[in-house]
């Protein structure tokens, strides 16, 4: 952890736990299309437009402009109705990122809606704990894309070596690796090996896990 200044964190999966929330918001949405969908952990990480072109162009029906803008409204509804009625934060979300604030910047760069970043703000308390965050529609290519990741870094005024990036899917893992930005991943989506397979230089358990591991190696 030398010379680590600011810690980057994805928010799903991570902060809020979120994934099976996600994962029944799409498959309602395939169910309504009459396709299916593939296990939530191959998009994880991905911007809904993405998740969705993604799906779609399996089954040879790519959507139009329209058509996919729809569909991303009604995932991201879905998603944000059951996200609302009881967000599932990371246990002691709040007092864990306070830990690391103590010592280091930290940045939220989701892939997320601006509306479900919002949410978590809210509901964990920690909005003020973080000096950059950005939603997945602020750039304009998603994970596994490098794009969210450099502009995390251009927002704290952070080299790559400077910064770390905790990140569940290997989607997120990817993205931050071609951003040149070490990467400590949750085992919460994907399992350690793939994680590891990504480019991963550690894998926590827990977000209660990543703290300690962060802190020991400080």
């Amino acid at each position: 952890m030398e010379g680590i200044a600011a810690i980057i964190f994805d928010m799903d999966g991570v902060l809020l736990l979120s994934s099976r929330i996600h994962a029944r918001a799409f498959a309602r949405v395939y169910q309504e299309l009459g396709v299916k969908g593939p296990p939530y952990r191959e998009i994880a990480g991905m911007r809904t437009d993405e998740a969705l072109r993604y799906v779609l162009a399996r089954h040879g029906t790519p959507a139009g402009a329209g058509q996919l803008a729809a569909l991303v409204a009604r995932k991201r509804d879905l998603a944000h109705a059951l996200l609302a009625s009881e967000p599932p934060l990371a246990p002691d979300c709040r007092a864990q990122l306070a830990r690391l604030r103590g010592r280091f910047r930290l940045a939220l760069a989701s892939s997320a809606s601006e509306r479900n970043v919002a949410l978590f703000l809210a509901a964990s308390g920690a909005a003020e704990l973080f000096d950059v965050v950005i939603a997945g529609d602020a750039v304009a290519r998603a994970k596994p894309e490098p794009d969210i990741y450099l502009a995390a870094l251009k927002a704290l005024g952070c080299p790559p070596a400077g910064a770390l990036v905790v990140e569940d899917a290997v989607n997120g893992v990817v993205a931050a690796r071609r951003a040149g930005i070490r990467v400590v991943g949750i085992s919460s989506t994907h399992a350690a090996e793939e994680l590891l397979a990504a480019g991963a230089w550690q894998v926590a358990a827990s977000l209660a896990d990543l703290v300690r591991l962060v802190l020991s190696h400080g």
